[in-house]
């Protein structure tokens, strides 16, 4: 099996109320959502990325941090399945399997992803999807099934008043192989409400050709969620604030009142440090063991073992 990840990145994101930056270019923890989701799809092969709105700053990011990277353009915003249409046509050609992630999923896991392989191994399938269930399952696409089987996803603006009460929606992340993902894509239309090319019509279509449609479903929402505005922008930060932090106090790090300490990613401290309330540590800090970083500090830079650093005032 050769995976390659098709990342749809090419949309605007009205509703971060942004024109300087693109959806994707807006930094969790000090690093652009872009970023966290490639770091994720790059452990598992090649990556295709799908660019559009404001795309000379997505690629020079990309270009810069991650140069194996190639690009496709979509060239006009017809949904998700016109992305992966763009990137189909210039993916490697030896490609056997395609991993469709979306670009605004920074908390998104590789273990998740592992997950979803092997489920698909273990099933032999055609097409394998994570999916979620909800109390309130809000305006995500819902999943249809018959008898326990899935055959097919409904939007929310497409769905009836029965469809919405469904409570396991879609999340977005897709593996399927080349062959069923080259029948589908030319059979999309965009007889929907939005007037768009819907990616999830590809589970209607290999559920119809009896292909096999697997569910993975995961109980940890969060880090399948999207970023569609500031305030979910600020709920993933404060989730990766979360991890990060706990990955240095298992490292052997003391943090007071984790809370109020931010961390950006790329900033490294020893064991036996200490980081009091308030501190902000830059993605430069390089910071040794045994040092002491007090409150309200801000480090940008490397610090000796047993250091002590104060905030300037």
């Amino acid at each position: 099996m050769k995976i390659v990840s098709l990342i749809l990145a090419a949309g605007k994101g009205t509703r971060m109320r942004s024109e300087v930056l693109p959806k994707v270019m807006h930094p969790v923890s000090g690093y652009p959502i872009i970023g966290w989701i490639l770091d994720t799809a790059t452990s598992f092969g090649g990556v295709q990325l799908v660019v559009g709105h404001l795309r000379e700053q997505v690629e020079d990011f990309v270009r810069a941090q991650y140069p194996r990277v190639r690009f496709s353009f979509q060239q006009e915003q017809d949904g998700t399945g016109g992305a992966v249409r763009y990137a189909f046509a210039d993916a490697d050609p030896e490609a056997t399997h395609f991993l469709i992630l979306p670009g605004d999923t920074p908390l998104l896991k590789k273990e998740t992803i592992e997950r979803l392989i092997a489920s698909y191994e273990r099933e032999r399938a055609d097409l394998a999807l994570i999916t979620c269930i909800l109390d309130d399952p809000a305006r995500y696409g819902r999943i249809q099934r018959s008898r326990g089987n899935i055959t097919g996803i409904v939007e929310y603006n497409d769905a009836t008043e029965t469809e919405r009460r469904i409570t396991e929606i879609n999340s977005g992340v897709y593996l399927v192989s080349r062959e069923l993902l080259a029948e589908a894509l030319p059979r999309l239309t965009n007889s929907n409400a939005k007037r768009e090319y819907y990616l999830t019509d590809i589970v209607a279509f290999a559920a119809a050709r009896k292909a096999k449609v697997v569910a993975c479903v995961d109980e940890d929402f969060r880090s399948l969620s999207g970023i569609n505005s500031r305030v979910e922008l600020a709920e993933a930060d404060r989730v990766m604030q979360g991890r990060i932090k706990n990955t240095l106090m298992e490292s052997g790090v003391t943090i007071l009142l984790p809370d109020t300490v931010y961390v950006e990613r790329g900033a490294v401290v020893g064991s036996d440090t200490v980081i009091s309330p308030g501190a902000y540590l830059c993605a430069t800090a390089l910071i040794g063991t045994e040092c002491r970083i007090g409150p309200h500090a801000t480090v940008r830079v490397a610090v000796p073992q047993g250091t002590e650093i104060h905030a300037t005032r």
